[in-house]
This record gives structure tokens, C-alpha cells and sequence, in this order.
């Protein structure tokens, strides 16, 4: 049911980069566009002092930023841009002694409901947990236990405040309550993806609708990105594909 890249998600980027290279694609990084001018038909695009001329533009941004460049050229868009909200995401993964974990682990991991009681102290910080040798077996070590958790979700921003030591052992207490988890990680490490998630709100369809039709009125420019009809991967991939083709 689950697949991923055998070599990390970092392959995925790296195999697209290569990609577009070898078809004369030029990727400028750490080069954020400060605005966009439409044109003569096209968008003059500007990245500090410089100015590119663009034929068509795909904004693959969050949609906020989207909503920052289109601002001068439809309230619509930018307004119904704007009103998507994110959560923050803070990804703890631990290293585990096998016999320091439940000896049979159902599934490959477990979602937090919102309203799940917690005993002592309300609500908990931890979301998910993903078992990530059961998920994805080429990722097993003999005696070890691979565990990941997430904290954070939309209004809760308490991961924010705490520093990484701290955010990992809210973490693995929160993991010995839920899980039965026991004894001291081998190992830990914390990333944190502020502004990760976008929320789809009831009726989100309906304000993606308005903004693909307020940006077909601005003509020979696309909007991409989780933001709109789906947060995994293939989701975007489609975006994608569908914004390139709005363009041709």
C-alpha cells in the first residue's frame, strides 16, 4: 500500500534536477522572485535586481507567496489564496532497542485523534507515529526498531516553543504512554517543517475553483503545489502536469 524511494525522498529531487538539466533547464537557487509584472502577453518575472522575460508562468509556491505576487493583479485570487491556512510539522525519529518496544507492532503506526484523552495533561503533542521498518522493510536493522513521530497540527503550534531536546522527550514520553515504549532511544534526531501542511477547509474545492478561474483571466500563468487538490506527492506530481498543460 505504501511505496518510497529506496535511496531517501532527497533521490527524488536530485534524479528531477539531473533531469531537467539534461534538457537545457536552468535552476537557480536561492533566488526568490520578488514580483511579477504581466506584460505584452507574457510576465516580466523580478529576482532581486535582475528581470526575466517569461512567456508563461507556473507559480509552484505555498499560497501565501502565491497570494503576495498576485496580489497587484487580482484581489480574488490573492484573497482567496490567502484564507488557505498550514500547520507546522516537527518529525522526531528514534533509533530503538527491539526490546525496549512492544514485541508485535500492528500496522505500520497509529494517528492521534485531536480529542484523544490524555491522562495528566490535555491534548497530546504527538499526532502519528510511523513505524518505519514495518512501513518500508529495506529500512530494518537486526535488533532495532525504527520509530518516527509527529507533533504539531493546525492551532497547536506548542512544538515551536520547546528546543529540540526538549521536543524529543515530550515525544518519546508521549510514545511510552501511547505505545508502551520503554527504556532510553539509541538514537534521535528532529526536523522541523514550519508551515508544512495546508489545511483544507469545508469547501476548499469550491475556493480552489475561484482561483484557477481568476488566474485563467490573468492569462499565460498556472498555479501548482499541495495547496490545492492534494498533499502527497502523486497529488502535486498531477498538479504539476496539469499547470504545464494550462500553459501550452
Amino acid at each position: 500500500m505504501f511505496w518510497t524511494l529506496r535511496d531517501g525522498m532527497g533521490s527524488l529531487v536530485a534524479r528531477l534536477a539531473a533531469g531537467l538539466d539534461a534538457r537545457g533547464v536552468e535552476v537557480r537557487l536561492s533566488a526568490p522572485v520578488d514580483a511579477a509584472v504581466r506584460r505584452d502577453g507574457g510576465w516580466d518575472v523580478s529576482v532581486g535586481a535582475d528581470v526575466h522575460r517569461a512567456e508563461g508562468v507556473v507559480l509552484a509556491v505555498p499560497a501565501n507567496a502565491a497570494s503576495f505576487l498576485l496580489q497587484p493583479h487580482d484581489d480574488e485570487a490573492a484573497g482567496l489564496l490567502d484564507a488557505i491556512d498550514y500547520a507546522a510539522v516537527t518529525v522526531v525519529t528514534f533509533r530503538v532497542a527491539a526490546d525496549d518496544v512492544p514485541t508485535e507492532l500492528y500496522g505500520t503506526g497509529f494517528l492521534v485523534p485531536r480529542r484523544s484523552a490524555h491522562p495528566g495533561r490535555e491534548p497530546w503533542s504527538v499526532t502519528a507515529c510511523t513505524f518505519l521498518d514495518r512501513k518500508w522493510p529495506h529500512l530494518a536493522r537486526p535488533g532495532e526498531v525504527l520509530l518516527r513521530a509527529s507533533l504539531g497540527r493546525i492551532d497547536d503550534d506548542r512544538p515551536a516553543g520547546l528546543d529540540d531536546a526538549e521536543v524529543t522527550s515530550r515525544a518519546w514520553e508521549e510514545l511510552g504512554a501511547l505505545l508502551g515504549a520503554g527504556g532510553q532511544p539509541l538514537e534521535s534526531t528532529v526536523v522541523r517543517w514550519p508551515e508544512a501542511l495546508p489545511q483544507y477547509r469545508v469547501h476548499h474545492l469550491l475556493r480552489t475553483a475561484g482561483i484557477d478561474a481568476a488566474v485563467a483571466r490573468l492569462g499565460n500563468l498556472a498555479v501548482a503545489g499541495a495547496a490545492y487538490r492534494g498533499v502527497g506527492i502523486p497529488a502535486c506530481i498531477a498538479s504539476g502536469r496539469a499547470a504545464a498543460h494550462a500553459l501550452l
